[in-house]
């Protein structure tokens, strides 16, 4: 699991995103492998899938047994709007799409070599 800091232009601010990569991926370079995008419930964050679902084990153990294809599994926050009133909560869906697809997806991943 790989914590990565990266500056999201669409909201003006730095953002953390998790990254999982399958046991041995430094050996499989430049291999493509695929990319899930895996996103929180409303009252969680990116960090939530691997320090309390564990998500990092479970595919370990998946990979390992043969019953998943080794993958790069992608955690952002899905708060992308942090201003508590109603009207700027209502614009969090459109400004975490402009993160996610502008931001995390072709520049920050791209910076670690991972392609969408």
């Amino acid at each position: 699991m790989h914590l990565h800091d990266y500056d999201s232009r669409s909201l003006g601010r730095a953002r953390r995103l998790r990254v999982y990569t399958p046991p041995g991926y430094d050996a499989q370079l430049p291999a493509h492998l695929p990319v899930l995008y895996l996103l929180h419930g409303s009252g969680d964050n990116e960090a939530s899938w691997s320090e309390f679902g564990r998500a990092n084990v479970i595919l370990d153990n998946l990979i390992a047994a043969n019953k998943a294809v080794p993958m790069i599994v992608v955690m952002t926050d899905g708060h992308a709007v942090t201003d508590s009133n109603p009207q700027a909560r209502g614009a969090n869906a459109a400004a975490f799409e402009r993160d996610l697809l502008e931001d995390v997806m072709f520049d920050a991943m791209a910076r670690h070599g991972i392609t969408p």
